[in-house]
């Protein structure tokens, strides 16, 4: 009777310590998604820099002369110097988002559950580092549109309903 007690309550013991586990670890499957969310929304963000330096081209290439124009005292070097800034700026946090999609690996393979969560836990973390980098660009770049076109529609990304 006493060991089939002992083997009891080890068998408790046992179940309680896997139960406490699984509640100490989520599955790695939502921290993924959790990732693909972000990068979803960052795609968004994407879309809008590669919009805003389109913009940025027509104003240096076309606008920048038509304005020169009605305004004499404009330093058109000045100000194709700021838009080529932007345009990197822009392009800088494009680039990374397509270099982390390149690199980045939905398929776990061989890691363990905990593994692969802080595999992705990193991958967040890149994510919201793009994220204040696309924030900037966007800022910085809708800034300046708005100088040239008081009616330039801001196309950061809370406009577009997903908030950062």
């Amino acid at each position: 009777m006493k060991i089939q007690i002992k083997t009891n309550a080890a068998w408790a013991i046992v179940a309680l310590c896997g139960l406490l586990a699984c509640k100490s670890s989520p599955d790695y499957k939502k921290v993924r998604q959790e990732v693909m969310d972000k990068h979803d929304e960052l795609m968004v963000d994407s879309e809008l820099a590669i919009h805003n330096k389109m913009k940025l081209d027509t104003l240096a290439k076309i606008k920048l002369k038509e304005f020169k124009a009605l305004d004499g005292s404009l330093d058109t070097a000045a100000e194709k110097k700021q838009i080529d800034d932007l345009g990197k700026l822009l392009d800088k946090a494009d680039e990374r988002m397509m270099d982390w999609m390149q690199e980045f690996q939905a398929d776990v393979g061989d890691k363990s559950n905990d593994e692969a969560i802080a595999y992705f836990k990193a991958e967040m973390v890149k994510l919201k580092n793009m994220d204040q980098a696309f924030k900037l660009a966007l800022s910085r770049s809708d800034a300046y549109l708005k100088k040239f076109d008081p009616a330039h529609q801001s196309v950061s990304s809370k406009d577009h309903g997903h908030a950062h």
